[in-house]
């Protein structure tokens, strides 16, 4: 039952970061009013791939425990 719950979380995971990534690329101007170059969206880009990588070492991390646990 746990192993459905894990991968309906990883989806909504999976979506909300496609959905970051492109408000990220489509986006003029970011919220202090500056105009968004190339340069500007391949750094939110890292920033947000960094926090991937973090959610995803944690959900490794989850699915670990609880595979150890449910044998």
């Amino acid at each position: 039952m746990w192993y459905k719950r894990w991968w309906i979380v990883n989806a909504i995971w999976i979506i909300l970061f496609i959905s970051c990534t492109v408000f990220v690329m489509i986006r003029k101007v970011d919220g202090s009013g500056a105009v968004q170059m190339l340069q500007n969206r391949l750094l939110s880009l890292l920033v947000l791939g960094i926090f991937l990588v973090i959610v995803f070492i944690c959900q490794l991390i989850i699915y670990m425990l609880l595979k150890h646990n449910n044998k």
